[in-house]
């Protein structure tokens, strides 16, 4: 059991780590690239399915949550915290393949990084709607 433990604290660490090399490498263009690199995602956890279904599940269950947040930071004109929650998107997005949706949240970071709050706001739509792409495609590879 500790064995089995230890295996997913380590998976998980690699797929964080995976992940944010991955988004640094990724060219940043606000909504574009694949809706969801689910085999990038198994790769990194050595193709296992029930982690992988784990994980899902806790990205579903969280961003909604930590889009809020952003849309909350933005209203309070607080473009600092705009930018470490737009990072925290896209750090999570990289960590399941959402490759769209870390590039729309690296596009609202890269905007509030040159305090440009204006151009950030009107940014969050494109964040939001490459979650929701990316949700109905998880969705629908689940029910498969």
């Amino acid at each position: 059991k500790k064995a089995g433990g230890r295996r997913t604290a380590i998976t998980a660490g690699a797929v964080a780590v995976a992940g944010a090399a991955a988004a640094a490498a990724s060219p940043v263009s606000a909504g574009e690239g694949p809706v969801w690199n689910r085999q990038s995602l198994l790769d990194r956890l050595m193709n296992d399915d029930k982690l992988a279904a784990m994980i899902v599940a806790g990205f579903l269950a969280d961003i909604p949550v930590q889009l809020e947040r952003l849309r909350e930071m933005a209203a309070r004109n607080d473009v600092a915290a705009v930018e470490r929650q737009a990072h925290t998107i896209k750090g999570a997005a990289a960590n399941i393949g959402g490759d769209a949706l870390g590039n729309a949240a690296a596009a609202v970071e890269q905007a509030a990084r040159k305090g440009d709050l204006p151009t950030a706001a009107d940014m969050l739509a494109a964040v939001e709607e490459a979650f929701d792409r990316l949700r109905r495609e998880m969705e629908v590879r689940r029910e498969k």
